[in-house]
């Protein structure tokens, strides 16, 4: 148990301008850490401003925050979504009665609400592509909001592919400061972001593995629509991409097979290592009688309202940008083109950076292409679905807690077996 109290004589004062932290942490991957408030008594604030316990779905505060907790209701519960929980205790307050008291312990994951964490599972079948809305039933989505969405792929084989369709979500005079969304490529927040976005740039994106993570914060005042996304499970691109993401208007050219698609990636990571500037890439067939074909599969670039000005995608049907034009790619879509010869030109240009691109190449036979450039839509892979029912059965396994600020007492009255800092608990 976590207690709160001071070490004064009144053992049921908590003092001023006090922060204290404790990260509390299950011992295998396969459970997750639930907490109770067996007493609270924290002086009352708006949004508990004052004076607070907050509850993060992570290792530290930059993880989801799940809750800021004052007054005196007792009973309430958490569970993280990984491996740990974050508890922050803050008083600005003079020394007034109080404090709180809380329990923990590990559960199999199989045994958490389905909402555990703020974090609501979505299996994505292979057969179809389905939409999630937030919010759902509301024409605005709610201040301090916190919510997650963890997306799995039912087949290790198959990645998620997600698409937003619609999103209003507040945009500030210098960014994402007040509500956003973060995308990241596995399920939790310790995995790498592959983006904060906001406002209403409509992007997609695509995991590396089974899983995609987003999350959804907003603050204390102001909102809006929010968004919709359509979700399916999509076969792998392959291994890595073929070129490796670097950036320049003349990098050597890459020579395409009929036999399989082979990809180019940029960024080669994120969204977030976007750079403005120019970057081409010449993509050549030496086999006779056969042409390019390349399929633009991930575009996010900025949206077509300013007719592709500032970023863009031009493709040349050529060895250079003194070709034809094929043409210029901008927004969210997927497209195809062919090349008339043995050889293909595509040119990235952006302004502010933040635009991403992923494309397929191969060489086909000529008599296989169509007699013009073509738009290709991406289609979904088709499969089954996998079921399964978790066992309810309370198990509880070690947590270790890790007591991060000495200002506050660590009141461990569950006998633990490690008296330091680092503690197990069972």
């Amino acid at each position: 148990m976590i207690d709160d109290d001071d070490d004064d004589d009144d053992d049921d004062v908590q003092a001023r301008d006090r922060d204290c932290g404790w990260s509390i942490q299950s011992a295998s991957l396969d459970y997750v850490v639930h907490v109770t408030f067996v007493y609270v008594s924290i002086p009352t604030s708006r949004d508990c401003y004052s004076d607070y316990v907050q509850v993060y779905d992570g290792s530290s505060t930059l993880s989801n925050r799940l809750a800021s907790v004052c007054g005196n209701e007792p009973g309430q519960e958490f569970y993280s979504y990984g491996r740990s929980l974050f508890i922050q205790f803050h008083s600005s307050t003079n020394n007034i009665p109080g404090g709180f008291h809380l329990s923990y312990e590990s559960v199999l994951r199989s045994e958490a609400p389905p909402h555990a964490g703020g974090t609501e599972i979505v299996n994505v079948d292979l057969a179809n592509e389905h939409f999630l809305k937030y919010p759902e039933g509301s024409s605005a989505y709610p201040n301090n909001a916190n919510r997650g969405w963890v997306f799995y792929s039912t087949d290790p084989k198959y990645v998620v592919h997600i698409q937003f369709t619609q999103l209003d979500v507040e945009l500030s005079a210098t960014g994402c400061d007040f509500d956003y969304i973060e995308v990241f490529d596995r399920p939790n927040d310790e995995a790498r972001s592959l983006g904060t976005f906001c406002g209403s740039r409509l992007l997609q994106f695509q995991s590396s593995l089974r899983s995609l993570y987003i999350t959804f914060h907003s603050d204390t005042k102001g909102t809006r629509a929010g968004f919709r996304l359509t979700y399916q499970a999509l076969g792998r691109w392959g291994e890595e991409p073929t070129a490796d993401g670097s950036c320049s208007l003349y990098t050597p050219s890459l020579m395409a097979v009929s036999s399989a698609d082979q990809f180019i990636q940029y960024p080669s990571s994120s969204l977030k290592d976007s750079r403005g500037g120019d970057c081409g890439w010449l993509l050549e067939t030496d086999i006779a009688d056969y042409v390019m074909h390349v399929n633009l599969s991930l575009v996010n670039i900025e949206a077509p309202s300013n007719s592709c000005v500032s970023d863009y995608i031009e493709v040349f049907d050529g060895s250079d940008d003194d070709a034809v034009s094929l043409g210029i790619v901008c927004g969210s879509r997927g497209h195809g083109f062919y090349s008339s010869g043995q050889s293909i030109y595509i040119r990235f240009h952006s302004n502010i950076g933040g635009s991403q691109l992923r494309l397929s190449y191969r060489a086909v036979a000529n008599y296989k292409a169509p007699d013009e450039g073509s738009d290709v839509n991406i289609a979904g892979i088709a499969g089954g679905v996998l079921g399964g029912v978790a066992l309810l059965a309370i198990v509880v396994a070690t947590v270790v807690v890790v007591f991060i600020r000495q200002q506050c007492h660590l009141s461990t009255r569950n006998n633990p077996t490690n008296r330091r800092n680092n503690r197990t608990a069972v």
